[in-house]
């Protein structure tokens, strides 16, 4: 029998490539090159886990998903210069404006976009 305690687990993260839109619903797909880079994580993480004594066989992953997106709403195509969408009064101040995936954490950018946007909104 498992516990929590004996579970280990590794996640894979990658900066993925530019693309996707934003109409009613965010559509962003797995490039080829996304998916190697994924698959080549998940390998890595695999010899880790087993190195670890994990035994492969008891090995699950969860369903992808994104973690920092970036991009589908960027500046100038889904948003003017104020952040603002051809929805008047529809404002866009997250990762999805910036020009592409930051691969990295990015809290400090989105705090100063949604100060930045919160001044606009607020004249």
């Amino acid at each position: 029998m498992r516990f929590p305690e004996d579970i280990l687990e590794i996640i894979v993260k990658i900066k993925d490539e530019a693309g996707g839109v934003v109409t009613e619903e965010v559509e962003k797909c797995v490039t080829n090159r996304d998916a190697a880079l994924l698959s080549e994580g998940a390998a890595i993480a695999g010899s880790i886990l087993e190195e670890a004594g994990d035994e492969p066989s008891t090995f699950v992953s969860t369903p992808l998903r994104g973690a920092h997106p970036g991009g589908p709403a960027k500046i100038g195509v889904a948003v003017d210069r104020n952040f603002e969408t051809e929805v008047i009064g529809l404002y866009v101040a997250d990762a999805s404006v910036l020009p592409a995936a930051p691969g990295a954490p990015h809290i400090l950018t989105i705090v100063a976009l949604a100060k930045y946007v919160s001044g606009i909104i607020a004249m």
